[in-house]
């Protein structure tokens, strides 16, 4: 039997476009665009990375500080939970 987390990954399909990746639930029809950053985040998070990996990612590909890092994968992440996408 599937989690509840696992039946709400199944409904979810993520596609790619040239700026940057579409979500879309199947369940309710709800799609949200996500900006490259918040799709590395997300990619990183899917294959059970923390959110630690989602800040060495995002420092090593921007260039940007840890802190400034960490404070935009918790606004990301709280966003992709409330919407259903972790």
């Amino acid at each position: 039997m599937e989690s509840v987390s696992e039946q709400r990954r199944s409904a979810l399909h993520r596609v790619s476009t040239e700026y940057g990746d579409v979500v879309l639930n199947e369940r309710t029809g709800a799609y949200w665009h996500l900006n490259e950053s918040a799709s590395r985040v997300l990619a990183v998070l899917e294959r059970g990375g923390s959110q630690d990996d989602a800040v060495a990612d995002l420092v090593q590909t921007y260039g940007i500080d840890a802190d400034r890092a960490r404070a935009d994968i918790e606004a990301i992440s709280g966003e992709l939970r409330r919407l259903g996408a972790l």
